[in-house]
């Protein structure tokens, strides 16, 4: 018997939810393709993209803004906003001024 060498000879597990499988096998469904095919498939796209940036993103909001122009917009809004905020409040706060009470009023 002759032994024959996989070309993929690296074993990746992961642990996931029902929900989470549900969410893979749908995407793998829409490409056309196994699971883990599909993640294969996701993870060179985004490789590529990210080697196509000059510099490394300094946050993850520029991460996004990166892709999202690469890719026509497909990855908008919401979580590139919710990323900047986050990025955004991990600087110190500026100080309030505490208002003067108005005279007659206790």
């Amino acid at each position: 018997m002759q032994h024959v060498e996989m070309a993929r000879d690296k074993l990746f597990n992961l642990r996931i939810s029902a929900g989470e499988w549900s969410r893979f096998e749908a995407l793998a469904a829409h490409y056309g393709l196994s699971v883990a095919s599909m993640l294969r498939m996701l993870a060179k796209r985004d490789a590529d993209i990210l080697a196509l940036a000059e510099t490394p993103p300094r946050s993850m909001a520029e991460a996004l803004a990166k892709r999202e122009a690469l890719e026509g917009g497909r990855y908008a809004g919401e979580l590139a906003k919710k990323v900047s905020k986050r990025d955004a409040g991990k600087s110190p706060k500026k100080p309030t001024k505490k208002k003067k009470p108005t005279k007659g009023v206790k």
